[in-house]
């Protein structure tokens, strides 16, 4: 079985308009959700063997928040950035099949777009949500959110 973690970044700051958006900071109440789902992670035993993340600050302050002290890889890719479902697709495709459960820390609509490609119906990926894909296969390669199965949706509003 392959499994995929999709989390969506934690809530940024729109403070400072002279800000791109790739460089916005994360808000108190993200730091704070940012824990919380962490701790969430840890108690559902969702550990991964590899963690992917977009290069946005939001994206790579939820990765150090969420698994900063896992002992597992972690790389920050810039394609992630934004990235839509089909590029998504095409980053687990080429995952080593010695991997089991990756998890990939980056933005909507694109993994909103993964989730609702399985026939899971939800409005949307909220910051710091959490959903497990699964497929039933030994191979990434043949691993599309079509065929995937989304086994759970998580949102730091379950947990306060």
């Amino acid at each position: 079985m392959k499994e995929i973690i999709l989390i969506r970044h934690a809530k940024s700051s729109w403070d400072n308009a002279n800000l791109a958006d790739h460089d916005r900071p994360l808000t108190e109440k993200g730091i704070h959700d940012g824990k919380l789902m962490a701790h969430v992670l840890h108690e559902k035993h969702l550990e991964p063997s590899l963690v992917l993340a977009s290069d946005a600050i939001r994206s790579t302050h939820t990765l150090r928040l969420l698994f900063g002290r896992a002992t597992c890889p972690t790389e920050i890719h810039s394609s992630l950035y934004l990235a839509s479902k089909e590029h998504i697709e095409s980053k687990i495709a080429i995952l080593d099949n010695d991997l089991n459960r990756v998890a990939i820390v980056a933005h909507n609509p694109g993994l909103t777009d993964c989730i609702l490609a399985t026939g899971y119906e939800f409005e949307h990926l909220l910051s710091t949500g959490i959903a497990l894909i699964q497929w039933d296969t030994d191979s990434w390669a043949e691993c599309t959110f079509e065929q995937g199965k989304t086994a759970l949706v998580l949102s730091p509003k379950e947990f306060k």
